[in-house]
Parts: structure tokens; C-alpha cells; sequence
């Protein structure tokens, strides 16, 4: 799964504006140079924001669950998670029962960061009702998503896309958008291991962060 290394890639309603590799990679080069500052993550939202303004792209929010009904209620597959901190979390072990969220995102993603604390309040208060919330993030550096997660006080897994391709690539497998997703991606998992829902973007806002939390609290009363 990639996003935003060779362009923003927009919702079926969006226009396929393409940014060129180069100057994504240049604007990530001065940005990352940013980081030692106090104000390293947000200089790098503001400055990716100006790129997206000069560019034309746009983030349009998509509207609702799209799940593709071939996928709908099918067995998602085996889970193979590393975390940033070297712990790893399988379908078998420590995984087994629970209703699953996998959020892929990134730390320099507006609409990412909306998400992770609504993805770190049902952590706090479902985690012993077996919710399980798993964060791939597109980020190389695992001190900038350490410093993310701990701003929202984001207790649940979270990893490096790069020590999860397997289960990005999975995500890729099942996106209405083909091969590359939009991010935020969320895939929301049943008790039994069934896809049961897929976000991509971040939708209307408040109203859409609801209805993510509302169905996970609906399949956690689901036997």
C-alpha cells in the first residue's frame, strides 16, 4: 500500500491529479530536516497542505462504509502484526476472539490524525471487551509515530508499514480504490475474523468519526 509517495490518490469522487515524485520527494527532504524542532510535525502538515493547495489535489472526504460486497462478511485472512516496540500479534495468539480494527495512516495525514484519538478512546474503553486496534503507519522514522501516538495519549499497536507488508498489502487487496488506498483506511473485523466494514478517507467529519465508532460497538455486542 503506498500514499501520497508519488501523489495523493482520490476517492472515486475526486479528480486523479498526479504531483510529480520529484518535488514530493524534495518537500519531504526539507521537511524531515524540520524534526529535531519543537515544531517539526506540524511545519511538516503545513508545508504538505501548501503542496496539495499548489497542486490541485485535494483530500474530498468520501461518504460511508465501502465495503465491496464480493468482500462482505468473507474471512479477512491471517494477521501477522509487528509493532514499533518488537511485540507481534497473530490471528491465533492475542487476536483470537476479538473484533479487530486495522487503520493504515500517516503521521502527516490531517484526516489520520483526526481518527487516531477516536481509535484511542474505544482502545481505553473496550480493550477488555476484546477490541483490538492495530495502526500501520506509512511513516519511516518510529520516533515521529511514537511522538504522535503519545500527543493523543494512542495506547492500542501500532507499526511501520515496513515490518507489515503483508497486512497492507492485504488492505490494497480489498479497497474499492484498487491497488493504492486513500488514508485514512480502516478495515473492521467481526469476533469470527469477517470483514464486516472498510473506510476509506475520513467521510462528513464528526458525523462519519460516529458512525466508525458506533460499528465498533456493534460488533462488540455481537456474540
Amino acid at each position: 500500500m503506498q500514499c501520497i509517495e508519488s501523489s495523493i490518490i482520490p476517492t472515486r469522487d475526486q479528480p486523479k491529479v498526479i504531483a510529480s515524485r520529484s518535488s514530493l520527494f524534495s518537500l519531504r527532504g526539507s521537511l524531515f530536516a524540520l524534526r529535531s524542532s519543537p515544531f517539526a510535525l506540524r511545519a511538516r502538515s503545513l508545508g504538505f497542505t501548501a503542496l496539495l493547495a499548489l497542486s490541485g489535489m485535494q483530500c474530498k472526504p468520501s461518504a460511508g462504509s465501502r465495503l465491496d460486497p464480493s468482500h462482505a462478511g468473507k474471512p479477512f485472512g491471517a494477521i501477522s502484526f509487528r509493532t514499533i516496540d518488537g511485540a507481534s500479534l497473530e490471528s491465533g495468539k492475542g487476536l483470537a476472539g476479538k473484533v479487530v480494527v486495522i487503520d493504515a495512516f500517516a503521521t502527516w495525514c490531517d484526516p489520520c490524525l483526526r481518527l487516531i484519538p477516536v481509535l484511542a478512546g474505544l482502545d481505553r474503553k473496550h480493550r477488555d471487551r476484546g477490541l483490538a486496534v492495530l495502526g500501520i503507519a506509512l511513516d519511516r522514522d518510529p520516533r515521529i509515530l511514537r511522538t504522535v501516538l503519545a500527543r493523543h495519549a494512542a495506547g492500542y499497536a501500532a507499526g511501520l508499514r515496513a515490518e507489515n507488508e503483508p497486512l497492507a498489502a492485504r488492505l490494497a487487496e480489498i479497497s474499492p480504490e484498487g491497488a493504492v488506498p486513500p488514508i485514512p483506511a480502516t478495515a473492521i473485523l467481526d469476533r469470527k475474523g469477517r470483514l464486516r466494514a472498510f473506510y476509506v478517507g475520513l467521510g462528513d467529519g464528526d458525523a462519519f468519526l460516529e458512525e466508525i465508532r458506533a460499528t465498533v460497538e456493534a460488533l462488540l455486542d455481537e456474540p
